[in-house]
């Protein structure tokens, strides 16, 4: 039997590997990783609705008609104040629970102070304040993460366009609706959020660093992984 056509056949095959193979090589030699970084922030869980009724006129609390923590109904009288010869009622506008009572009764009250807050507590969302240069890293639809990395909290879904002048922050909001456990009002939150994926020379784990020492730089670190960068000659 001719052995001939299949040597020459086999030939060809170990050439075109060899060929593919040193080609693959040469194109990842020196081919930049990437890394998504993981930019540290606290997050505050704050109530999408609230209501507090403020006092028209001067006057003395008569009645608080419900205590902390009951729910209420919209329409529902809250507080009753005495006002000269007459009684004025305040009717709660949302309906919600009773997250705090501003006055005691026969507290003397005048124009313009708070009396009661009523919130939603079903509905809540979280806000994060960034400084202006973090501010550059985020942009909406960026999950955000719980401490531990593990657990998505929610997507940031809005984003303020302005520096708020009182705060010298920039402020974000992330629904909460979709995820996570039963965050209360008020509690603040220690987070991740997930980046931008970025081009790095190599990256490593944190316990490799020191094998790196030379001709790189760490550009940032991303949970237990660093993202290094080439060092100018």
């Amino acid at each position: 039997m001719n052995q001939q056509p299949y040597r020459s056949f086999k030939s060809i095959f170990l050439l075109m590997s060899f060929f593919f193979i040193t080609i693959l090589f040469f194109s990842n030699k020196g081919k930049a990783e990437s890394l998504r970084e993981l930019i540290p922030s606290y997050g505050v869980i704050k109530p999408k609705f609230v209501s507090t009724q403020v006092a028209i006129g001067n006057g003395i609390v008569h009645k608080i008609k419900y205590k902390l923590g009951d729910k209420v109904r919209r329409g529902k009288v809250l507080i009753s104040i005495i006002e000269r010869d007459t009684i004025r009622n305040y009717r709660n506008t949302l309906k919600g629970t009773v997250a705090k009572i501003h006055v005691t009764p026969g507290a003397a009250i005048s124009a313009g102070m708070p009396l009661v807050t009523i919130v939603n507590s079903d509905k809540k969302y979280m806000e994060i304040a960034f400084s202006p240069d973090e501010s550059n890293k985020i942009s909406r639809g960026l999950s955000v993460l719980s401490q531990n990395k593990k657990n998505k909290i929610g997507i940031i879904n809005r984003l303020s366009p302005i520096v708020d002048p009182d705060t010298g922050t920039v402020l974000s909001f992330v629904d909460l609706k979709s995820y996570g456990r039963p965050y209360r009002i008020g509690e603040v939150l220690p987070i991740f959020i997930e980046g931008k994926l970025k081009k790095c020379k190599k990256v490593i784990g944190l316990k490799e660093l020191g094998l790196y020492t030379n001709g790189y730089k760490v550009n940032f670190i991303a949970g237990d992984k660093a993202c290094l960068d080439a060092t100018s000659p």
